[in-house]
C-alpha cells in the first residue's frame, strides 16, 4: 500500500513539473513573440555609395521578431545591390539591428557600347552609370569587355588585367588623377596616359609604376613644358624624356 502511495506521489510531482514547464515555456514564447521584441530601429554603418534607405528596403526587417531573424536571408537580400561587397548584421536587444556595409572599392570607369560601367580596384565590372563622372574616376580605354556582365573582369588576359589593376591605383593620387583624361591599356606593355594638357605619357609596362609616375608628372608640371604638345617617354629606370610634337607648317 505504501509503495503504491509513493508511486502516486511521484506521478503527481511529474505531472506538476510538466504543467509548470509548459506554463513557463508558453510564457517565454509569448514574451518572445510580443511587440517588445519586434524590430523597430535599423542602423546602417559604413555606407557611402548605397543610401541608408536602399539598405533598409533590401533588408526588409522592420516589424520582424529579433529572435527569429534570418540573418543569412537578410544578408543575401542586401548583397543584391552591386555596390555591396559584404554585410555584417548584429542584434541589439530588445528591438534594434545594426547593419555594417562593406562596399566595393570603385576606382575606374569604362565605356561599353553606349553606356559607362563602374569598375572596382580588382578590375571587375560593378554597375552601369548614366553619365561620365568627369575627374572622379580613372577612365580606361583598350579593355576587352564588350558587354556589361556584373563582377566580370574587364580584361581577359592576365597581363592586361594586372596592368588595369596597377593603373587604377592612380585613383589614390588626387593631384595626378585630376590631370588625367584617360588611360589606354590596349597594350599592357605600352600603356599610355593621356593628360588634359595635350601631352601623353608613355610608361611602357606597369613595373615600378610609382617611380615612373613621379618622374613623369614632375616633368609634366615643369615650366619648360608650358603650352607645349607632345609626349613624355618613361624608361624602365624611371627616366622621363619629353619629345615635342612637330608643328606642321
Amino acid at each position: 500500500m505504501e509503495a503504491k502511495l509513493k508511486v502516486r506521489r511521484k506521478k503527481r510531482k511529474l505531472v506538476s513539473f510538466i504543467i509548470i514547464l509548459i506554463i513557463l515555456l508558453t510564457s517565454i514564447l509569448t514574451a518572445l513573440k510580443s511587440d517588445y521584441f519586434k524590430i523597430k530601429e535599423v542602423e546602417v554603418k559604413n555606407n557611402n555609395l548605397v543610401t541608408r534607405d536602399e539598405i533598409i528596403i533590401l533588408a526588409n526587417i522592420i516589424g520582424e521578431n529579433i529572435f527569429f531573424l534570418d540573418k543569412n536571408k537578410v544578408k543575401a537580400n542586401i548583397l543584391n545591390n552591386p555596390y555591396v561587397k559584404d554585410v555584417k548584421i548584429d542584434r541589439k536587444f530588445p528591438a534594434k539591428i545594426v547593419i555594417n556595409i562593406d562596399e566595393k572599392d570603385i576606382k575606374g570607369i569604362i565605356r561599353v557600347k553606349n553606356y559607362y560601367v563602374d569598375i572596382d580596384s580588382e578590375g571587375r565590372m560593378v554597375h552601369t552609370v548614366n553619365k561620365f563622372p568627369n575627374g572622379k574616376l580613372i577612365y580606361l580605354e583598350g579593355i576587352d569587355a564588350k558587354d556589361y556582365v556584373y563582377n566580370d573582369y574587364v580584361a581577359k588576359d592576365e597581363t592586361k588585367r594586372k596592368a588595369v589593376v596597377e593603373m587604377l591605383k592612380l585613383f589614390n593620387y588626387p593631384e595626378i588623377k585630376q590631370q588625367i583624361e584617360k588611360v589606354d591599356v590596349a597594350d599592357p606593355f605600352n600603356v599610355k596616359i593621356i593628360t588634359k594638357r595635350g601631352i601623353d605619357i608613355l610608361i611602357g609596362d606597369c613595373s615600378n609604376l610609382d617611380y615612373k609616375i613621379s618622374f613623369a608628372f614632375t616633368l609634366l608640371e615643369s615650366q619648360d613644358l608650358k603650352d607645349k604638345k607632345g609626349w613624355i617617354e618613361v624608361s624602365s629606370d624611371g627616366t622621363a624624356v619629353f619629345k615635342e610634337q612637330e608643328v606642321i607648317q
